[in-house]
């Protein structure tokens, strides 16, 4: 219960960070396919056995969070890569 609570406390406070606080950079809605990634990956690692079985043995949802949680981080990459400051122009 601890673990679940801290995993989806972090969740709400980004959450809520990228809905009410304002930011001087462009990109921020990059956050959320990001954010989106974490959240299936939480899914698949609670549900790592049954994934297996459906997908006949081939992957679990061990690796399924993995993957998702490498996607995640390429969302932020690419967020850090093409952010600016904004300006009237690009807000």
């Amino acid at each position: 219960m601890p673990y679940l609570i801290a995993q989806g406390g972090a969740v709400l406070w980004i959450v809520l960070a990228l809905a009410l606080l304002p930011t001087p950079w462009t990109q921020r809605g990059m956050l959320w396919p990001a954010l989106g990634c974490y959240a299936v990956a939480f899914v698949s690692e609670k549900l790592d056995l049954d994934i297996f079985r459906w997908s006949g043995g081939i992957v679990s949802g061990h690796t399924v969070k993995h993957l998702l949680a490498a996607a995640a981080f390429y969302f932020i990459l690419r967020m850090l890569q093409r952010q600016q400051p904004k300006t009237d122009q690009n807000r």
